[in-house]
């Protein structure tokens, strides 16, 4: 599904073109088309990844791009429901109710790395230019290394929460704290920080979590750049750090 060409004017092989992919959740894609139509407007052009019921989501935001002349395209890949296991069409987060499902749903994502590459090389008219993508899909840095092109994280966190999940990882200061409720001190924050591991940036208390979250950080340390929420008026000092 495409949108119809901007008319401004680039041709294909001079526009910047930007692959976005994010978590399929609710929470993670409305802010990712508001990133999309940003990118657009600026000249830009966007693949959307997405599936095809989460791409059945998406009418009115098609609609939208269509009216507005943006050179956005939904990219449908295949989801592997039922290779792993998932119930069939079970294509978004609001569709996980166990932690049993949610092992298998994110499994099931990062099966989409093959399908994803084969579609940008095909790209050969319009190659991409950057990927971006929500940090928890660590595997697209692979994408982006193999494409040799850049690739940016997104951090769904403000600038005061990343950098307690940078530092509480460079500092590995809750690797031998047995009770996730105890308060412990974060020595490298630029202000006096009391904080307990169950409630630390990213902790979430399921089987391999740690495992995963580990790999999360150290591919966003890899990447290009990365994108986060702040509001820079309130939280200068903690963006200043975190640079």
């Amino acid at each position: 599904m495409t949108s119809a060409n901007s008319g401004d004017g680039q041709s294909s092989s001079t526009r910047a073109h930007f692959a976005l992919v994010q978590l399929l959740a609710q929470g993670h894609t409305i802010p990712r088309i508001d990133m999309a139509c940003l990118l657009a407007e600026h000249g830009a052009r966007v693949s959307f990844i997405t599936t095809p019921v989460n791409a059945s989501r998406l009418a009115g935001f098609a609609a939208n791009v269509k009216a507005m002349f943006l050179v956005i395209q939904l990219v449908e890949l295949q989801f592997p429901a039922a290779e792993f296991g998932l119930p069939d069409v079970c294509e978004n987060l609001d569709m996980i109710h166990t932690m049993d499902l949610l092992s298998k749903f994110l499994k099931a994502i990062g099966a989409l790395q093959e399908p994803l590459i084969a579609h940008l090389r095909e790209q050969q008219h319009s190659p991409p230019s950057c990927i971006i993508s929500d940090m928890i899909n660590w595997w697209r840095s692979d994408i982006a290394r193999e494409l040799g092109i850049p690739r940016l994280a997104i951090i769904d966190f403000c600038g005061f929460s990343s950098l307690v999940r940078h530092i509480t990882f460079q500092t590995n200061v809750f690797d031998h704290v047995k009770d996730e409720n105890e308060l412990v001190m974060i020595t490298a924050f630029p202000t006096p920080l009391e904080l307990k591991k169950a409630k630390s940036p990213g902790g979430v208390s399921i089987p391999g979590a740690d495992q995963i979250h580990g790999m999360i950080l150290e591919e966003t340390l890899r990447c290009d750049g990365e994108v986060i929420k702040n509001f820079q008026e309130l939280e200068a000092l903690y963006i200043e750090s975190f640079e």
